[in-house]
């Protein structure tokens, strides 16, 4: 793949990923048990990325004709989906971390 072919998939994916973020904290209430829930599902994609598969989704979408809009509520569905995948690395991350520093925690115990 060229170097123009490479940033033209990186300005998809980025376009395609903010756009699903965008519509994404749109769903998450500012309500209880927000501290406990909503804020911790907005954690993970506050961070960027690439959001792979809801971009997958649209462009899969796009290419059989559907206008971003309307493939962008089944987009930050999988988004949604596989939030508690992430939810698991943050755990091993804190985990591994704390372990590394030899005091052992049991990630998201408090």
């Amino acid at each position: 793949m060229g170097a123009s072919a490479s940033s033209l998939v990186s300005s998809v994916l980025q376009e395609y990923g903010d756009a699903t973020r965008a519509v994404l904290f749109d769903y998450l209430p500012a309500k209880e048990p927000r501290r406990y829930l909503y804020d911790l599902a907005a954690e993970y994609p506050r961070r960027g990325g690439r959001a792979f598969r809801p971009s997958l989704c649209i462009a899969t979408a796009r290419a059989f004709g559907t206008p971003m809009e309307v493939a962008l509520p089944t987009a930050v569905s999988i988004e949604l989906k596989n939030l508690p995948d992430r939810f698991d690395e943050l755990d091993r991350q804190v985990t591994t971390t704390s372990m590394d520093q030899r005091r052992p925690v049991t990630a998201g115990a408090g």
